[in-house]
């Protein structure tokens, strides 16, 4: 108030509009396999919430009975369990987008869009 100059700073804040995107999804147990479950390493550019089993689909030839068991992790970087069934094949871990993968400013996965990613894959041998 008063005479002269009044000066002002508001609040800042940061923005983020950066979607989050996968940096790898790669296998993490030996290769080829007789085991009855394999590890994928899944990382984020950057740290995301929101991951689960709902996020992946498996590709298979050769194998039965494969399932994606568990997902554990925080942050950038996860480890995705497969139960591998039986048979001898291949198995691959692929990441499904639905958008329910975000970062800490509730930018989705791949921006709103779809960013489904493929995973290595497995050679499984009989057990």
């Amino acid at each position: 108030g008063g005479t002269g100059v009044n000066n002002f700073s508001g609040q800042s804040y940061t923005t983020d509009r950066t979607a989050p995107t996968v940096r790898w999804l790669n296998r993490s147990s030996p290769n080829p396999s007789g085991a009855e479950s394999v590890t994928y390493t899944l990382s984020f550019i950057e740290p995301v919430t929101g991951v689960d089993v709902t996020d992946f689909t498996l590709t298979v030839s050769g194998v039965t009975g494969a399932s994606v068991a568990s997902v554990s992790g925080s942050g950038a970087n996860y480890t995705v369990t497969v139960n591998t069934g039986t048979g001898v094949g291949t198995l691959r871990l692929d990441l499904a987008d639905d958008n329910s993968i975000v970062d800490a400013f509730s930018n989705t996965l791949g921006g709103g869009g779809v960013q489904n990613f493929t995973g290595q894959i497995y050679s499984m041998t009989a057990r």
